[in-house]
Order: structure tokens, then C-alpha cells, then sequence
């Protein structure tokens, strides 16, 4: 777990991992509600982007992504390492004190986004042999970058309260509370999280729907898809489309890894 300072702006835990195929590694990577922070520790990766996923991808080594309402995906050469950070979305808009909504459905290297210091932390978590010593190397760059900021503005909130409902707290609702017109919550959004909230409100329905499509306990996609919150199985199936590009049953049959 991340220093508790930094809890509001790290979502979970840092994930360190490895992993070895005889063959590439491909990965669709569905959307989500969180900014993944990928530092290199092997070979380099190839993305390809949400809007152009199965198009000639684009070689990284470390790596960032925003927010994006799209499937990507990124392949392996089948020998990886890395270490994850899974940030909120206000992190990463202090970390690279720009514009969110000009990194929404883009992926970035991370040394041209955060600066050259990146490079030394990286080369430090290579030269590192164990995973708790690395794990507190990434607290101690983190902590300077993120601790001073306030842990919450009025965008994180409305966030917070959007993903509690799974997506389902209305949008008016979000600006009559803040005292903001819809317009201005608009606008904060794009600028602070890069989507606007009905997006990510879309977002965090579908990934509420795949959770319970992996624990559907005998109960039919109507039943799932009412639960989830959708009108109907034909609005879920849109959704489905619009964010996976495939159907719910071919997601389920190919939902693990794949080598080729």
C-alpha cells in the first residue's frame, strides 16, 4: 500500500509484477475510471490507441495513459516487468500541471510528460533487487509531487460520489450541489479529469455491468443489466459496443490474456 499520505490520490495498491511467455502477450484494455501509471522495468511495450486500437501501435518504454472511452491495447513481447500505479485522475492533472482533456484517449511517454527525473527514478527501480525497497523508492517521489496538494477538489468529489453509485448519481444533481451550472461542471471535468461526467458516469455503469457479468450467478443479461442500472438489455448491449467494440458473450470467452 502507498504511504497514507498519499491514499487519496493513488487508487489501491502499487502492483509490481512479472511475467514470461514464450510468445508476444496482447491485452484489450477496457476503460476505467483511473489513470495507470506504468513504470518500465523490462523490454518496452507497443499501444495501440482507443481510437485506433487494432492500427500500427506505438512503441513505450514507461508510459501513461488518460482517461479514454475507448477499448486500446497493448502487447508484450512476452518477457515484462513493471511497476503500477493506478492514479486518480486530480494526480495526475497535479503531476503533469496541464490540460487533462488534451491527454483523454492518449497514450504518453512518461519522461515527456513528467520531466527527465522520471528516467532516474526508473533506472533507480531497475537497480533495485526487491520489490518493497522499490515499492518505497516510488513513495518517496510521489510524496514532494502530491502530499502538498489538497487531497480533494469539487471535481474529485462529484467523482467519488459518481463511482459510490456506480455511475447512477444524476448530473444535475452533482452541479445543484456544488452550485455550479451544468456548463461550468462540464468544463471542470474536461479540464481536471479529461472526460466529461456523463462519460465517465457511462464508464463506471459498464465496469459495474462486468463485474457482475463475472459473478452472474445464473441470472440473465436483462437481470444484470437492470441491476447495473441500464433501461434495457438493447441500451447495456449499445453501451457494450461503444466501450468493448465486441459483445458480451465473445468478452467473456476471451477475457484472460492471449498469446500469439
Amino acid at each position: 500500500m502507498p504511504d497514507p499520505r498519499l491514499a487519496a490520490f493513488v487508487i489501491g495498491d502499487y502492483q509490481g509484477w512479472r511475467e514470461w511467455s514464450a510468445a508476444p502477450v496482447f491485452r484489450p484494455q477496457l476503460p476505467v475510471i483511473m489513470v495507470p501509471v506504468i513504470l518500465n522495468l523490462g523490454p518496452g511495450w507497443r499501444i495501440g490507441a482507443p481510437d485506433v486500437p487494432w492500427g500500427a501501435p506505438q512503441a513505450f518504454d514507461s508510459f501513461t495513459a488518460g482517461l479514454h472511452d475507448g477499448i486500446a491495447t497493448t502487447w508484450s513481447g512476452g518477457d515484462a516487468a513493471c511497476l503500477q500505479i493506478n492514479l486518480t485522475p486530480l494526480a495526475l492533472h497535479h503531476l503533469a500541471r496541464q490540460d487533462m482533456q488534451g491527454l483523454a484517449n492518449r497514450t504518453c511517454d512518461l519522461a515527456d510528460l513528467l520531466g527527465p527525473d522520471v528516467l532516474d527514478l526508473v533506472a533507480r527501480l531497475r537497480g533495485t533487487p526487491d520489490w518493497p525497497a522499490r515499492f518505497a523508492l516510488v513513495d518517496g517521489w510521489l510524496l514532494p509531487r502530491l502530499a502538498p496538494h489538497a487531497p480533494e477538489n469539487e471535481v474529485t468529489w462529484a467523482i467519488r460520489r459518481l463511482r459510490r453509485s456506480h455511475g447512477r448519481a444524476a448530473i444535475g444533481d452533482l452541479a445543484a450541489d456544488l452550485g455550479w451550472s451544468r456548463k461550468r461542471l462540464i468544463q471542470r471535468f474536461r479540464t481536471e479529469a479529461g472526460l466529461p461526467p456523463k462519460v465517465i458516469a457511462r464508464i463506471l455503469r459498464f465496469n459495474r455491468m462486468l463485474a457482475l457479468l463475472e459473478d452472474a450467478k445464473g441470472r440473465s443479461l436483462a437481470e444484470l443489466a437492470d441491476i447495473a442500472g441500464y433501461c434495457d438489455q438493447a441500451h447495456f448491449n449499445r453501451d457494450f459496443r461503444a466501450f468493448a467494440r465486441t459483445t458480451p458473450g465473445e468478452y467473456l470467452a476471451a477475457r484472460r490474456p492471449m498469446a500469439h
